[in-house]
């Protein structure tokens, strides 16, 4: 079959596969940040046990510690409908030999279809949302055997990650703050009144700092610390969504409004390789945006952690808004609070 018309049949299965099987959910999902619910047979899992660990346990390259992508809660069918089908984040690996076993968990698909998910070398999981809870996503990874669920795996191991990520982060976001109430979220109105744009932030984060345009505002921990930055500049050109141009100014606002412990230290990006940066494009409720990732640390003293960034252009085009979540942790797991904050956000308008 040409490739593009392999495309056109796909997508039609993948808009049946998720119409045909979506009830309404009656409850929240469940699940801590970075939880994924695996859900096959035993004997596949016997089988490729080994790749499933080397897939969803590779570390996450923003961090420095080594944390994995995931954590998985391995089950049969049996364990997940006892107590994990309102999970937010589910993925099922079904093969020729256990699809009878998971039948009766799978959408109907006529035959001729399953068999191409089935046959599919690359293919990546076609998802449903909100069957048993909202937000959530079902994954459905079809391979004919584990030899081919071996394979299949390990090829799009990068997308696969990236896409499940992802898509958990923004859900996360809508459990926190369902039902888009986000804009009637006290500190969201607090910053857009200055800003023009807005960014919803929970109740456990007081306000550190006002000074101008440029709001501060933590949790603060014995010897730790989750910190969130808002502000903004005037937007006049392309070049400003460069990374040169995001970092120096996001190190020149660090400098003037985060002061390290002593005189003369402050806050800024490291330049270390050890810490690489990293960024990409995205669309937040409808703006143009880029995502930053990167280590901050503090200029004179030994300290520092993960953070990111959105810099998200305004719906009139007058400036860019700026949103920044960082962490400080010394020795302790970093990554569900930096996907807490993470997910906030994706509730910038």
């Amino acid at each position: 079959m040409p490739g593009a018309m392999r495309f056109v049949v796909v997508s039609l299965i993948a808009l049946f596969f998720v119409s045909c099987f979506n009830d309404s959910p009656v409850v929240t999902s469940k699940g801590e940040p970075g939880r994924l619910v695996l859900v096959t047979s035993d004997q596949l899992y016997h089988e490729i046990d080994s790749t499933l660990d080397k897939v969803f346990y590779e570390p996450q390259p923003w961090l420095a510690m080594s944390e994995a992508y995931f954590k998985l809660s391995k089950m049969d069918k049996d364990a997940f409908k006892r107590s994990f089908m309102e999970y937010q984040t589910i993925l099922f690996l079904i093969t020729k030999e256990n699809y009878e076993e998971f039948k009766i968990l799978v959408p109907q698909i006529a035959s001729a279809d399953l068999e191409a998910y089935f046959n599919d070398e690359s293919g990546m999981p076609i998802h449903i949302n909100n069957k048993y809870a909202e937000p959530q996503k079902i994954y459905f990874l079809f391979a004919r055997d584990a030899a081919e669920m071996k394979e299949k795996l390990l090829k799009i191991q990068d997308n696969l990650l990236t896409t499940l990520y992802n898509n958990e982060v923004k859900d996360f976001a809508l459990r926190l703050f369902p039902n888009n109430a986000d804009t009637s979220n006290a500190k969201f109105k607090q910053i857009k009144s200055v800003l023009g744009s807005g960014v919803a932030i929970p109740d456990n984060f007081e306000l550190l700092k006002k000074s101008g345009e440029f709001y501060w505002y933590g949790e603060r921990f014995s010897n730790e610390q989750q910190g969130i930055f808002c502000y903004r500049v005037p937007y006049s050109d392309t070049a400003q969504f460069n990374d040169e141009y995001l970092f120096n100014y996001r190190d020149s606002m660090m400098k003037a409004q985060v002061p390290g412990p002593r005189e003369g230290t402050y806050m800024t990006t490291s330049a270390s390789d050890v810490y690489p940066r990293f960024s990409e494009y995205q669309t937040i409720n409808g703006l143009y945006a880029k995502k930053l990732r990167g280590w901050w640390t503090v200029q004179g003293e030994f300290m520092g952690g993960p953070y990111v960034l959105y810099a998200v252009l305004s719906k009139d085009n007058r400036y860019i808004f700026f949103f920044e979540g960082f962490i400080y942790a010394p020795n302790k797991s970093k990554s569900k609070n930096l996907r807490t904050l993470e997910a906030l956000g994706y509730t910038i308008q």
